[in-house]
């Protein structure tokens, strides 16, 4: 009952999102003539297909606009409903808090996943129908880094909805908060630590990333990559516990 709940409560949100993630891929694969030649140069990696998926799709306008689809996957939650008046129902249900809050995490977790993974299928997939490729390797491994950078994301907006009241409010202060932060990362005293989160995802100044052929070489952050996904957890759990102590 408690993951129908949950998948319910989040499905809206996610069949839009995945709707609009998979337009754009298409958009970005079909369309592909008349988007390079805005995005495109006469010579260098952005007049070659793969630099032009690598410009739009995983540094640029897909990443960006993914990114707030996760933010607004993580809001909802008890506080939520209480503002609408149905929490009394949901806090009747024979589970305790801390399991309500684990399962709508797991399913808003699995949900990010399957965003983070629909590029990695379709911009391969749909390449030759323009008559050009991409590797399908180069797109896991891309979906695999925004997956921890994704459960970071969608963490940090759950949190945030289980302490501000107004699913707005915590969409707005989890924006502000990504926005700081890529521009606290971007500082030159900071650079050389690599903490943008926008540059783990695109590989933009990564030891990982080939700027000249723009594609992903040698092996992931995967130590960095696990220190993130931890944080996620923690944020999640912190959600858990302040959903226990808290008094609706």
């Amino acid at each position: 009952m408690l993951w129908q709940k949950a998948w319910l409560e989040s499905r809206p949100r996610f069949l839009i999102s995945a709707t609009v993630v998979i337009g754009t891929c298409v958009g970005i694969v079909l369309f592909q003539s008349a988007l390079r030649v805005r995005v495109g140069a006469p010579s260098g990696p952005l007049s070659t297909y793969v630099g032009y998926i690598h410009r739009v799709a995983y540094s640029g306008g897909l990443s960006a606009l993914w990114k707030i689809l996760i933010l607004i996957l993580g809001l909802g939650g008890l506080l939520h409903e209480q503002e609408q008046g149905t929490a009394g129902f949901t806090l009747a249900l024979p589970a305790r808090r801390w399991q309500l809050v684990s399962v709508r995490a797991a399913v808003g977790l699995l949900e990010m996943v399957a965003l983070a993974v629909i590029p990695a299928l379709l911009i391969p997939t749909m390449s030759p129908l323009v008559h050009q490729s991409y590797a399908f390797s180069q797109a896991i491994r891309f979906s695999l880094l925004w997956i921890a950078a994704g459960a970071l994301l969608f963490a940090t907006s759950f949190l945030l909805s289980t302490v501000v009241a107004g699913q707005y409010t915590a969409f707005l202060i989890a924006w502000i908060l990504l926005v700081f932060h890529t521009l606290v990362a971007a500082m030159r005293s900071l650079r050389p630590y690599r903490l943008n989160i926008n540059w783990l995802t695109s590989g933009l100044g990564m030891p990982y990333f080939d700027p000249q052929s723009a594609v992903l070489t040698g092996r992931l952050p995967w130590i960095r990559l696990s220190i993130i996904v931890m944080l996620a957890l923690l944020l999640l759990a912190a959600a858990a516990r302040i959903t226990e102590r808290r008094d609706f």
